[in-house]
C-alpha cells in the first residue's frame, strides 16, 4: 500500500494535515450532519437530568430551594433549550462547538454556584454533579476534543475560584474532589480524543474505499473497450471459418482425386448406396469397426451396430425417405469383431455420383475416450459439487470488485439471507465495522501471497455478529490473471466461547494457536531441497531464503538424520522393485534445529513426488510438531484422486455408505471414534451408531435414497472406543459412487461443544439465583438505611427528653419506652444491613471517650449547640 493510504493527522488539534488537509470540510460537514441527531437527544437528556436533580435541592436544603431552582430553571435549562431549538436552523452548523461548549460551562457553572449557596456540609457533596456535566460534555455530545477539554478545565479552575475564596472548603474535601475533578476531566479527553479519532479514521477510509471504487470502474471500462475490439477479431475469425468450410465442400465432390488424403485421414470416413450398404471404408473407420475392408464392404449399415443404434439409425432412415428435416450428427455405438463397443459421432451428407445415383457419405470420429473423460469429469464435478454443498463451512465467490456470485447452502443456513438477497451485493457489507480496514488491506495482499487463515466479524441478517475463520485465494485464469475471489468462512464463534470457559476454568493452560501451519518441503532425488513453505520462519525461526541454503545436517540431528536417510533407502529400494503403491506414505519422528540453537521434535509424514507417467522425481514431506497429530490428515499429498485427497486431509469426518454398510471412512471419523476402517468396512454401519439414534439416520438414509426430502443437517449420537458416546453434527446428500446409489456423510464432532453448553445452562442458573439474592439484598439495604434515618432522628430526640424531663415524672417513662424501641429497631435494621451486605456483625472493645472526643471537635456538634444550648 503506497504513503498516500497513510491518514495523517494533527496529533493535537486532530485535524487532517499534509495532503490530507483538503478533507477537513468535507469531515467537518459530514460529522456534523452525522451528530446532530444525537446531539439534540444530549440536550434535551441534559435538560431532563438538571430538571431531575432539583429533587434534592428541596430535600437536602429546602431553605436555599428557590435559589437553586432559579439556576435550574430560569438560566441553565431555557439555555439548553435554546440551543436545541437552535439546531433546526442551517447556521447551526457554524456555531454548534462553541454553543455547546458555553452550554457545558453554564451547566457546571450553575452546579458551582449551588456549591457556593448550599450550606456545610451539604455542600461538600454537590460537586458530583460535576462529575456528570464533564461525561456530558466528553462523551454523550459529539463535540471537538479542544472545545470539550476548554470546557472542562474552565469548570475546573471555577471551582477552584468558588471552593478556596469564595466558599471555603476544608482541605481534606477539596483534596477529595480535586483528586475526582481532574481524573475524570483527563479520562474524558482520552475518551473524547479516542472518538474524535475513530470517527476520522472511519471517514478516512470510506474515502480510500470510494477512490479505489473509482479505479475498479476505469479499468472496468477499459476492459469493456477491450472486450468490443475481441468481438470483432472473433466475427472476423467465424467469416474465415465459413468460407473454408465451403472449400472443404468442393474437395469432397472428388473422391478419386483426394483418396489418399481420406485414406490417411484421422476421421473414419465410409460411403453407402442406397440400399445402404457399405460400397467404400478408409482404414480409420475399419479400425474402428474392428474388421478388415472387406468384411464391410456388401454389408448393411446397421450390422456394425447395436440393437439400440439399430433402432434409432431405422429411424432416421424413415424420416429421411418422408421427407422429413432430421439432424445430420448422430452418435452410434458399433460392434467390433471381438465384442467391444465404441461410439461414434456420425456425421453423413448425401451426393450424386458421375452415374447419377444417390448415396451417402458418412464421417466417423471415434469418441470412446472422449465420452468416458466426460463420464469421469461429470463424476468429479457431481462429487465436488456435493462435498462442496455437504461441507459444514460457508463457500462465497465473488468477481474482483468483492460482488458475491456463489455462496452455498450453509452460507445461507447461518445467514437467514435468500441468494437473491446476496447476489451481487458487495462482500465488504457484511463485514463488521471494526475488521472492514484489516480484510481491505488483506485483499490487496492476498494477490500477492497466500494469507492463510484470517479471523473476521461477519454481520448475519438478524443483526448476530459471529467470528469466522476465513480462508480465502485469488481465482485465476489458464494465463494466471485473476478474474474473482474464494473464501472459505468457518463459524468459530462456539469454539471461541468453548475456549474462553477453558481458559477461565484452567488458567495454567492455553490453546494451541488456531492458525498454526504445517510446514511443508519438496525434495529432489539428491535430498536438496526445491522448495520450503513459508512457515518454516514461525516454526524454526528461518527466513525461506535462509532455509534453502541449508543442509540437512544443519537442520536435523545427527541420529535423526541417520533414521531420516535410512527410510529413504528403504523406499527407493521398494521402488526398484516395481511393486510399491505409488500413494504410499511413511512418518517418522525427528528432531530439528531452531535458529536460536534449540531442538524440537517434529513428526514428518514422507511421500513420494511423481510426474505424470508415475514415475519419481521427488520427495514430499510435511513435518509438524507432535502435539498438533490430530490434524496430521491435513498433510500435501499430491494424487489424481482428488475426492480422496481432500477427504484424507479434512478434519470432518466423512463416510460413504451405501445405507447398509460403509463404502468408504476418512481418518478423521476414526478419529472421533476410535474404530480403525476396518471395523468400519467390515461391520453394519448401524452397529457404530447408539440406539437413540440408529432409527432416526436409518429411516432418513432410506428416504434420502428414495428422493424424498430430509434436513439437510442434524445431530445424532456415535458410540467412541474412548469415551462411550459422542455428539456429531451430520450432514448427508446422495451420490453416484462406482456406478451405484450411495449417500455420502460429514460428521463434525460437537461434543465438547455439547458439554459446554450445557455447563453454560448451569451457570446462568447458578448466575441467576445470585442475582435474585443479590436484588434481594439491595431491597433490603435501601429499607435498612431509610429506617435508620428515621430511628435516628426518634432515637436523637428520646435521648434528648430524656435529659430535659426529671426523674419521677410519668412522660419519663413514656420517652425511655420510646427509647428501648428505638434501640430493638436499630437492632432489626442492623441485621437487614448485615444481609444487604452479605457479612456478619462484629463486636469490638472500643473507647468511647475518644469517639465522643473526636465527635466534639466535628462542625455537626457545633450546629447541634446551636439548636440545643443546653447540650
Amino acid at each position: 500500500m503506497d504513503n498516500q493510504s497513510v491518514m495523517k493527522l494533527n496529533l493535537l488539534t486532530l485535524k487532517f494535515s499534509g495532503e490530507w488537509s483538503n478533507l477537513e470540510v468535507p469531515f467537518q460537514s459530514n460529522y456534523f450532519r452525522a451528530s446532530l441527531p444525537h446531539n439534540r437527544a444530549a440536550l434535551i437528556v441534559g435538560v431532563l437530568f438538571y430538571s431531575a436533580f432539583g429533587i434534592l435541592d428541596m430535600l437536602l436544603m429546602p431553605e436555599n430551594k428557590s435559589t437553586t431552582w432559579l439556576i435550574r430553571f430560569a438560566i441553565v435549562n431555557p439555555v439548553l433549550i435554546g440551543i436545541f431549538l437552535l439546531s433546526f436552523f442551517k447556521s447551526f452548523e457554524h456555531f454548534i462547538n462553541p454553543l455547546i461548549s458555553c452550554a457545558s460551562i453554564l451547566a457546571g457553572g450553575g452546579i458551582i454556584c449551588m456549591v457556593v449557596v448550599a450550606p456545610a456540609p451539604v455542600n461538600y457533596s454537590y460537586y458530583a454533579g460535576l462529575l456528570l456535566v464533564f461525561m456530558w460534555s466528553y462523551t454523550f455530545v459529539r463535540i471537538p476534543f479542544l472545545w470539550a477539554s476548554m470546557s472542562g478545565w474552565v469548570l475546573v479552575i471555577l471551582y477552584q475560584i468558588a471552593a478556596i475564596w469564595i466558599s471555603p472548603t476544608p482541605f481534606a474535601v477539596l483534596l477529595n474532589n480535586n483528586f475526582f475533578f481532574i481524573s475524570a476531566n483527563i479520562m474524558g479527553m482520552i475518551a473524547c480524543y479516542s472518538l474524535e479519532y475513530y470517527a476520522r479514521r472511519d471517514f478516512f477510509l470510506t474515502r480510500q474505499v470510494d477512490m479505489e471504487r473509482e479505479k475498479i470502474n476505469r479499468v472496468k471500462q477499459e476492459l469493456e473497450g477491450q472486450t468490443a475490439e475481441y468481438q470483432i477479431v472473433n466475427r472476423t475469425l467465424e467469416q474465415e471459418v465459413a468460407a473454408r468450410r465451403q472449400v472443404e465442400e468442393v474437395l469432397r465432390e472428388s473422391e478419386e482425386k483426394y483418396r489418399s488424403v481420406v485414406e490417411r485421414s484421422l476421421v473414419g470416413i465410409a460411403i453407402i448406396d442406397d440400399a445402404f450398404q457399405y460400397t467404400y471404408a478408409n482404414e480409420e473407420f475399419c479400425k474402428m469397426a474392428g474388421r478388415e475392408k472387406q468384411e464391410i464392404i456388401g454389408k448393411n449399415f446397421t450390422s456394425l451396430l447395436d440393437e439400440e443404434s439399430k433402432l434409432l439409425a431405422a429411424e432416421v432412415n424413415r424420416r429421411r425417405q418422408i421427407g422429413e428435416d432430421v439432424p445430420s450428427q448422430y452418435e452410434f455405438l458399433f460392434v467390433q469383431k471381438n465384442g467391444e463397443k465404441r461410439t461414434g459421432e456420425v456425421r453423413s451428407s448425401l451426393y450424386i455420383d458421375s452415374s447419377g445415383k444417390t448415396k451417402i457419405i458418412i464421417q466417423v470420429i471415434d469418441i470412446t475416450e472422449r465420452k468416458h473423460v466426460e463420464e469421469a469429469l461429470r463424476e468429479s464435478e457431481e462429487m465436488h459439487t456435493k462435498l462442496v454443498a455437504t461441507m459444514p463451512d460457508i463457500v462465497v465467490r465473488t468477481n474482483l470488485q468483492g460482488e458475491i456470485r456463489f455462496v452455498n447452502d450453509v452460507g445461507l443456513h447461518l445467514s437467514n439471507y435468500q441468494l437473491d438477497e446476496l447476489i451481487g451485493q458487495n462482500m465488504l457489507s457484511f463485514i463488521a465495522p471494526e475488521d472492514k480496514e484489516r480484510i481491505i488491506q488483506n485483499t490487496f495482499l492476498m494477490f500477492e501471497r497466500n494469507l492463510g487463515p484470517q479471523e473476521y466479524h461477519l454481520i448475519m441478517k438478524d443483526g448476530r455478529k459471529l467470528l469466522f475463520e476465513v480462508n480465502g485465494d485469488v481465482l485465476r485464469n489458464e494465463d494466471g490473471s485473476p478474474y474473482g475471489m474464494v473464501q472459505i468462512c468457518r463459524d468459530i464463534t462456539e469454539r471461541k466461547r468453548t475456549e474462553e470457559v477453558l481458559r477461565e476454568s484452567e488458567e495454567k493452560y492455553r490453546l494451541i494457536a488456531e492458525n498454526t501451519a504445517d510446514v511443508i518441503a519438496v525434495m529432489d532425488l539428491n535430498l536438496r531441497l526445491t522448495f520450503i513453505s513459508p512457515s518454516i520462519q514461525r516454526s524454526l525461526g528461518y527466513t525461506v531464503e535462509e532455509f534453502m541454503n541449508m543442509s540437512l545436517d544443519r537442520i536435523i540431528t545427527p541420529r535423526s538424520l541417520e533414521n531420516m536417510l535410512a527410510v529413504f533407502d528403504e523406499e527407493m529400494k521398494l521402488e526398484a522393485t516395481g511393486s510399491a503403491d505409488p500413494g504410499r506414505m511413511r512418518i517418522v519422528e525427528i528432531e530439528e534445529y531452531k535458529k536460536d540453537g534449540s531442538v524440537v521434535w517434529r513428526e514428518s509424514s514422507i511421500s513420494i513426488q511423481r510426474d505424470r507417467e508415475n514415475k519419481p522425481i521427488g520427495v514430499i514431506t510435511v513435518n509438524r510438531d507432535i502435539t498438533l497429530r490430530k490434524k496430521a490428515e491435513e498433510a500435501l499429498r499430491e494424487s489424481e484422486d482428488k475426492f480422496r485427497k481432500l477427504t484424507e486431509a479434512s478434519n470432518v469426518g466423512i463416510t460413504i455408505t451405501d445405507g447398509q454398510r460403509f463404502l468408504y471412512v476418512n481418518p478423521a471419523t476414526c478419529k472421533m471414534s476410535g474404530f480403525s476402517e476396518e471395523e468400519y468396512l467390515s461391520r453394519p454401519m448401524i452397529e457404530f451408531v447408539t440406539p437413540d439414534s440408529r432409527e432416526l439416520i436409518y429411516q432418513r438414509a432410506m428416504d434420502r435414497l428414495a428422493g424424498k426430502p430430509v434436513p439437510d443437517r442434524y445431530e445424532i449420537s456415535v458410540l467412541s472406543k474412548e469415551s462411550g458416546v459422542k455428539w456429531a453434527e451430520v450432514g448427508a446428500t446422495v451420490i453416484e459412487y462406482h456406478g451405484k446409489p450411495a449417500t455420502i456423510f460429514t460428521m463434525l464432532d460437537i461434543t465438547d461443544r455439547k458439554k459446554a453448553e450445557a455447563e453454560k445452562e448451569s451457570l446462568q442458573a447458578q448466575l441467576l439465583r445470585a442475582q435474585k439474592m443479590e436484588a434481594l439484598g439491595q431491597l433490603a439495604g435501601g429499607v435498612a438505611h431509610d429506617l435508620n434515618n428515621v430511628l435516628g432522628i426518634l432515637s436523637g430526640y428520646s435521648e434528648l427528653l430524656l435529659m430535659e424531663i426529671p426523674e419521677g415524672q410519668r412522660a419519663r417513662g413514656h420517652v425511655e419506652k420510646i427509647f428501648q424501641s428505638t434501640e430493638k429497631g436499630a437492632a432489626i435494621i442492623q441485621d437487614l444491613l448485615t444481609l444487604a451486605r452479605r457479612g456478619v456483625t462484629v463486636a469490638d472493645v472500643i473507647n468511647l471517650n475518644n469517639v465522643v472526643a473526636d465527635f466534639l471537635a466535628t462542625p455537626v456538634f457545633d450546629k447541634i449547640k446551636d439548636f440545643h444550648p443546653r447540650v
